[in-house]
Order: structure tokens, then sequence, then C-alpha cells
């Protein structure tokens, strides 16, 4: 952690980046999927907070997250799924066999 999470809602493998340097830019954006999940909770600020991962200038990926107080867990891929919606199937079979590969 937090490695695992964050390469859960990737759809690309990390072995061509490992030992690499991967950059990200980080934007607030409006109207994002998760704004419709988030959008009862009071603490929610109705802004995501989304990162954009970039190798050798193309994007590979990135996360989102909704913006507000006391919001907590894991990111979403970019456009708001879930660690299981992008693997398709059980995060801690998942995560078991990254742990495998990858080790901590």
């Amino acid at each position: 952690m937090p490695h695992s999470s964050i390469w859960a809602v990737q759809s690309v493998e990390p072995d061509a980046y490992i030992g690499k340097e991967i950059t990200q830019e980080r934007f607030i954006v409006k109207h994002h999927p998760l704004s419709k999940i988030y959008g009862p909770q009071k603490s929610f600020s109705y802004n995501v907070s989304v990162s954009v991962f970039m190798f050798n200038g193309e994007i590979i990926g990135g996360i989102s997250f909704p913006v507000g107080n006391g919001i907590a867990g894991s990111p979403y891929s970019l456009d708001g799924k879930t660690a299981e919606e992008v693997i398709n199937g059980d995060y801690a079979e998942w995560n078991k066999q990254w742990y495998e590969k990858y080790g901590d």
C-alpha cells in the first residue's frame, strides 16, 4: 500500500515502468462521474482531484478521488471506476497476486 491500490485502478501493468520515473499532473475538476456518487454527502465539495500519470510525455493512467472533509478510502480510476470494476474481479485475490509478484 498505497502502490497496489493505485495500480489496481490502472489499465496497464507496472512492469514496463519499474525503475522508471513517472510524472504526474494534478487537477481539480467538476462534473466528474464521482460527483454523482458523492453528491449527496454534506462534506463533498463537488470537486474531484484527478492525477494523470505520464511516462515520456504520454499518459499511461491516473487516479481520481473526491474532495471533501472526512472523505477517505482508495483511489478510483481516472473515470471513477473502483478497483473491482477495473480488474473485473475480486480485489482481495488481485491484491494477493500483486504481493506475490511485486512484494512490499
